[in-house]
C-alpha cells in the first residue's frame, strides 16, 4: 500500500511523516480527511530526505495484516484460557475472578506487543520510497 505524505521530523533513524491526504480520491474516502495523523517511517534506501519533504511511503500487506494480528487478536486469544485457568481455580459459579484473569490475560497479550516491538525495533515501520520534486 502507497501513501503520500510530508516529512515533518527527524531525528537518527526515526523519520515522522503526516499524511497529505492526497489519494486522488474525494475526502469522504480518506480517514485522515478531518484529522492530520502522523506516524513514524524508515528510510532504508538512504533517499536524501529533509523536513517538509513529500514522499511516498510504502507499507506492505504482509507487515500490515501481522501488525493487526499482534494488536488486536493475540490479546483476545489470550482472555480465553486466562478465563478458564480463573475459572479452574475458584471452582465456583463466581464469574469475577475468571473475569478479571481474563483482564489480565489481554494486559499479558499486550505485554507481549511491547515485547516484540521492543526485539523487532524499527524493521516493521513502513519504508520511503519515493521523494517528490517541489
Amino acid at each position: 500500500m502507497n501513501e503520500k505524505a510530508t516529512i515533518c521530523e527527524i531525528n537518527e533513524d526515526k523519520i515522522r511523516v503526516m499524511f497529505s491526504g492526497d489519494c486522488g480520491e474525494s475526502c469522504h474516502h480518506c480517514s485522515q480527511s478531518n484529522h492530520k495523523q502522523s506516524i513514524l517511517v524508515s528510510n532504508t534506501s538512504g533517499l536524501n530526505i529533509k523536513i517538509g519533504d513529500h514522499v511516498e511511503i510504502f507499507a506492505s500487506q504482509g507487515r500490515t495484516i501481522l501488525a493487526a494480528f499482534l494488536i488486536f487478536i493475540v490479546p483476545l486469544l489470550l482472555f480465553i484460557p486466562f478465563y478458564f485457568i480463573g475459572r479452574s481455580i475458584t471452582g465456583t459459579n463466581n464469574e469475577l475472578i475468571p473475569f478479571l484473569c481474563g483482564i489480565l490475560g489481554i494486559g499479558v497479550g499486550f505485554l507481549i506487543n511491547v515485547a516484540i516491538k521492543k526485539i523487532r525495533k524499527n524493521r516493521d515501520l513502513p519504508d520511503i520510497v519515493r521523494v517528490y520534486p517541489d
